[in-house]
């Protein structure tokens, strides 16, 4: 108990060694789920699993020792050794990770009579749904085993390094002679662990797990603070290293780039564009407001627009598998005329659209069923790669003086172009010019991607569709200094600026692969590049501005009808707006949501969150007010712009909407597990959603 009371009191005085294993303990409670943290190390693979526990309890082992030595373990020796100190902490560490697996098992449905496939299996509850679209509780579970087998493999290493330590003699460590009781012996352990470290983060970077890289790095860094504190005596000389390299760093104006750009780089475009000084738009002139209406039809026709929301590969997988099915309607494809939306909606949508391009006769529709395969190829993992690439890579540049030509972002636009091409060979590196075709043709839909600037807000609108007027605003103006009493119209605002705009020559060449990693750039797990523009402007998730991409749609039917009303009456006789929605609607109401209201569903917070709400309702609040405003503003602009349609074609059935909303639950970072995918594959194909499809048909 004494060894356990100096432990505790050790730790708590040193809290940096507390930082490195309680995010992995964090991370193991399922901190972090909605991005698929918790099963980097809960995996379902019984290798990574088996990794995942040897590293996290190595990391643990690191901490010990660094705790121990920042205390001058030497001073102490009669209170306890440091056998005894890192028995201490094993059994802590044993504990943590118990409480850890019993928490989670605890979150598994239980059923009478009921036996699970995987009854030692652990990991944070999801939900699924049925057929009628109720949801109900599921369980994504992953063995514990293996996790527990490496940890005893780790703990039996580092109790066996420690043993060695404290019983071979060592000459006294270099710079130890003039601090009182200080152990050579475990520094020249100490030496050996960040030796050990190193050689394995250098060894590594190409095949480590997620969950070994994490662990690694943040044993290093967790080595190279313990040691500057401990050498000079001071607790912060370490961040203020830290913060000097992240400065020095940071002249480099232009560190993480977007590579089709490479070239603007020498010499930075203005932004914003002079309007008046712009290079034409050749490629956006001949595609405006396009919806073939200059073709010969018989009779009007119908006339659809899809919006997909953000939501990570969940959302892909989703889009993939409704637009695929979609795509199997007759009737569809030629209607369809635009996609906006964010994120992985918008991974799902290229994808989709990248098969259709590759097809020998792209106006015929796709083999039935082929959807499935598009949905299990959008699934594949693309975040393995992703954590190397942060851990091995952008976070040691990220304290250097050196541009990071090879960033996360790009290891994820990479990942999805080999996982398609593996699976359909599908090419997503394929170009706008390339796409422009099949959309004049009415092949298939123009795709709008519209990442956000973080500087100003505004969007980046990649398209070969020109939506410079629904992207400006127009007012009336009363009482101007220039115009006296007479009121005139004036722009109020604009929201975006074209790809065009800044690259009016050759922008065709524009990979659709580097646009939607632009419009999926959400950090912390992709990373935010920077435009070739001056002053800088940084791209990030279209999420962040509109993450249902309806407000897009919306703005270009009021400009459609504004426009091309007379041909609208001519040759469209209904329009229909699709919204694939992945799991994040929680505040919508919709016919077919069974879900009871959102206020009786939450629970009362504990006696600590309520205790804490003087801090937590600021952040609360804007984080709830950036998904409900969105939510409420498009919602308001549908019917609106509804509003317009029914007055100017007298009825009120002539513009539409549908929801296909995924209503489980899954990761929301750029991994799934199989049970994940399965999900996704059952509610694709319920009852539920498979009456939307033949009412879609129907109404076709």
């Amino acid at each position: 108990m004494e060894a356990l009371a100096y432990f505790l009191e050790v730790m708590l005085r040193h809290p940096i060694a507390l930082l490195a294993p309680g995010l992995v303990v964090a991370i193991l409670y399922g901190a972090g789920k909605a991005m698929g943290l918790p099963t980097l190390f809960w995996n379902e693979r019984d290798l990574h699993g088996f990794l995942a526990g040897l590293a996290a309890t190595l990391l643990a082992a690191e901490s010990f020792l660094a705790a121990y030595l920042l205390d001058g373990a030497g001073t102490l020796v009669a209170r306890t050794s440091f056998i005894s100190f890192l028995a201490a902490g094993g059994a802590m560490w044993l504990l943590l990770v118990a409480l850890a697996i019993l928490t989670l098992s605890g979150q598994r449905p239980r059923r009478r009579g009921a036996r699970s496939e995987h009854a030692r299996g652990i990991s944070p509850a999801i939900r699924t749904v049925d057929d009628h679209g109720l949801a109900t509780p599921a369980a994504v579970e992953a063995p514990v085993a293996p996790f527990i087998g490496g940890g005893a493999v780790a703990a039996a290493f580092a109790a066996l390094l420690a043993f060695l330590a404290t019983k071979v003699p060592m000459p006294e460590f270099p710079g130890l002679a003039q601090r009182q009781g200080s152990d050579s012996e475990l520094h020249y352990l100490a030496l050996i662990s960040f030796i050990l470290f190193l050689a394995a983060f250098v060894f590594l970077r190409r095949r480590a797990t997620p969950a070994v890289g994490i662990c690694i790095l943040l044993a290093l860094m967790l080595a190279v603070d313990a040691a500057i504190e401990f050498w000079l005596r001071s607790a912060g000389v370490g961040m203020l290293l830290f913060l000097g390299l992240l400065w020095l760093a940071g002249t480099r104006r232009y560190k993480l780039r977007v590579p089709a750009l490479a070239e603007l780089y020498r010499d930075p475009v203005r932004y914003p564009p002079l309007e008046k000084e712009a290079a034409p738009k050749p490629s956006l002139e001949p595609l405006r407001f396009n919806i073939a209406l200059n073709a010969k039809v018989d009779r009007p026709r119908r006339l659809i627009v899809v919006c997909v929301s953000g939501g990570g590969i969940r959302a892909a997988t989703w889009t993939a598998a409704i637009l695929g099915q979609l795509d199997e309607i007759d009737g569809f494809r030629p209607a369809a005329r635009l996609i906006t939306g964010a994120s992985g909606g918008m991974v799902g949508a290229a994808s989709w659209l990248a098969l259709l391009a590759k097809a020998d006769n792209p106006s015929r529709p796709l083999p039935r069923d082929k959807w499935k395969d598009l949905m299990n190829a959008v699934a594949m993992d693309s975040l393995t790669e992703v954590v190397r690439r942060l851990v091995f890579h952008d976070l040691p540049l990220a304290f250097m003086a050196r541009d990071n030509l090879l960033d996360r972002g790009r290891a994820l636009e990479e990942a999805w172009c080999k996982n398609l091409k593996s699976k359909l060979d599908i090419d997503l590196t394929i170009s706008f010019e390339k796409l422009r075709k099949g959309e004049e043709c009415g092949w298939w839909p123009s795709l709008v991607l519209s990442p956000m600037l973080v500087e100003d807000g505004r969007r980046l609108i990649i398209s070969n569709l020109d939506l410079t007027k629904s992207t400006e605003h127009f007012v009336r103006w009363l009482s101007s200094e220039a115009t006296g009493t007479d009121p005139v119209t004036g722009r109020a605002s604009k929201t975006a600026y074209h790809l065009s705009h800044l690259q009016p020559h050759g922008w065709e060449q524009f990979p659709l692969s580097t646009a939607v990693r632009l419009s999926a750039s959400s950090p912390y797990i992709s990373s935010a590049v920077i435009l070739p523009t001056q002053p800088r402007r940084r791209v990030v998730d279209a999420g962040y501005y509109d993450n249902y991409g309806l407000e897009l749609a919306c703005d270009w039917l009021r400009e459609l009808l504004e426009h091309c009303k007379p041909a609208l009456q001519e040759k469209v006789s209904g329009i229909l707006v699709i919204q694939i929605r992945d799991n994040v609607s929680e505040l919508s109401v919709n016919p077919d949501d069974a879900k009871p209201p959102i206020a009786a569903r939450r629970a009362d917070p504990s006696p600590l969150r309520r205790g804490l709400e003087g801090l937590t309702s600021p952040p609360e609040s804007l984080l709830t007010a950036r998904q409900s405003v969105m939510l409420f503003r498009n919602d308001a602009q549908l019917e609106t712009v509804s509003h317009l349609y029914a007055n100017a074609f007298g009825s009120e059935n002539f513009l539409t909407t549908t929801v296909f909303e995924f209503g489980g639950e899954a990761s929301l970072s750029w991994h799934l597990t199989s049970k994940e995918a399965d999900l996704i594959r059952q509610q694709a194909k319920s009852k539920g959603i498979q009456l939307k499809l033949k009412a879609i048909q129907a109404w076709i």
